[in-house]
């Protein structure tokens, strides 16, 4: 199977439509995010010529600067940004995780999903770990507020586009916030694989319709999930994360 491919590696493919998918994957996050990380890199970009004719050269300039600013810019200084840099050398027990779902399909709960994907940032960006998502979404939020929020050097992204079996396989967690229906069928396509799903309750969606599944005993996940499954704090589900991110767990129920 091959190994999704990171947004470093995309953006510095010698692939166009490689650059092309990174173009993609930067427009789904938009420029204002990218200005906090990479000043100089956008202070480029809105000074290239942005005619149709020459609008992907002109964007793949534009990502050449970003590659070459990335290590030079200066960090964001406001937030909780200090309290949590990461740690390169602290390496989890789950060492693949993917998240799923998305905020925007929470209705109501939307505020309480995108806190869950702030939580899930603060933990995560602590350990040296491999983050699965794909170009939308609370994975690639989560990804985001790693990367600019809390200043981790330890995640490394890796992006999946379509495959869906791509983005939950050879994971050791698979993490849901919200959710729709495709959410719901990569769900399935984890059960069916193996890989532990761990849906945040309250985030609305897909999420909330598994957790009530596991608390339930109707689908079949381990006891630690079990356990995430009746919490209703975000500060627990946090906690619930960093423990499970130091020991792993035992097998399933």
């Amino acid at each position: 199977m091959r190994k999704p491919r990171s947004l470093e590696q995309l953006l510095d493919s010698d692939d166009l439509s490689a650059r092309e998918a990174g173009l993609i994957l930067i427009r789904s996050l938009g420029w204002s995010e990218a200005a906090k990380a990479w000043p100089k890199a956008v202070a480029f970009t809105l000074k290239t010529p942005r005619g149709v004719g020459n609008l992907v050269e002109a964007e793949a300039m534009a990502i050449e600067q970003i590659l070459l600013a990335r290590d030079s810019a200066p960090s964001p200084t406001a937030g909780p940004a200090a309290e949590n840099p990461g740690d390169p050398s602290k390496i989890a027990a789950l060492q693949r995780i993917a998240i799923g779902g998305n905020p925007e399909r929470s209705g109501a709960r939307e505020p309480a999903a995108r806190a869950a994907v702030t939580a899930c940032a603060r933990v995560i960006s602590r350990y040296r770990v491999i983050l699965v998502h794909g170009p939308r979404g609370s994975g690639i939020m989560v990804a985001n507020e790693c990367n600019n929020q809390f200043q981790s050097r330890s995640v490394s992204s890796e992006l999946v586009f379509v495959d869906r079996e791509r983005l939950v396989s050879g994971t050791d967690l698979f993490i849901v916030i919200g959710g729709g229906f495709m959410t719901s069928v990569e769900v399935d396509i984890a059960v069916s694989l193996g890989v532990p799903v761990a849906p945040v309750p309250g985030t609305g969606g897909v999420a909330d319709e598994m957790a009530k599944r596991i608390k339930t005993g109707v689908l079949k996940q381990p006891p630690e999930i079990v356990t995430l499954s009746r919490m209703s704090k975000t500060d627990d589900v946090a906690r619930w994360l960093g423990g499970v991110m130091e020991r792993g767990w035992a097998t399933t129920t």
